[in-house]
């Protein structure tokens, strides 16, 4: 008997550790299916072991150090399984976040350049519109547009060459993620 108890210990452990994989299976089944199948394996694995192990088949030579080994990694793996699954969501968690910030920075990102952008490309399109289609503009009219065409252009290639200068209606964007520190 006593030379049964590490396959029957070898195969009690993989019935626990099916049972413990498939406590986690209905909260965690979607996100990681291969859970299910460890279940599987090692349900029907463990109750193998200690059928051969009732019926009396003997154990090769080299068969008990192995149980020994697997005894120690399925212990491991009943302990550390929580913690794994704990570590998986949390990395997933944090990915989420991530993509979630990355998708909020974006949008603020082409709001401040649509924003940025538009008043001084309106402003000049329009004058350079008006240059063009406007007949008998006088010379005070004209240097008024072409003015008011370069002051734009101005503000463009401020806007392009420092990018971080807001205004008041700017102030609630944010064009960059924020970070999460970890605690």
């Amino acid at each position: 008997m006593t030379g049964a108890l590490v396959p029957y210990s070898v195969g009690f452990l993989q019935v626990a550790l099916a049972l413990v994989i498939g406590r986690r299976l209905g909260t965690l089944g979607r996100r990681f299916p291969w859970l299910g199948v460890l279940t599987i394996f090692f349900a029907l694995r463990g109750v193998t072991r200690v059928a051969e192990t009732a019926a009396g088949h003997r154990i090769d030579a080299l068969a008990e150090p192995v149980d020994v080994l697997l005894l120690v990694a399925l212990v491991l793996l009943i302990v550390g399984f929580d913690r794994t699954i704990r570590g998986l969501l949390l990395a997933q968690d944090a990915a989420r976040y991530r993509e979630q910030e990355y998708e909020r920075a974006l949008a603020d990102y082409r709001r401040l350049a649509r924003h940025r952008l538009a008043n001084p490309l309106t402003a000049i399109l329009g004058g350079v519109s008006a240059l063009q289609t406007l007949p008998g503009l006088d010379d005070e009219r004209r240097a008024e547009l072409l003015a008011m065409i370069e002051r734009e252009a101005l503000r463009l290639e401020h806007v392009a060459l420092d990018p971080a200068t807001r205004s008041p209606e700017e102030s609630t964007l944010q064009p960059q993620p924020r970070v999460k520190h970890a605690a």
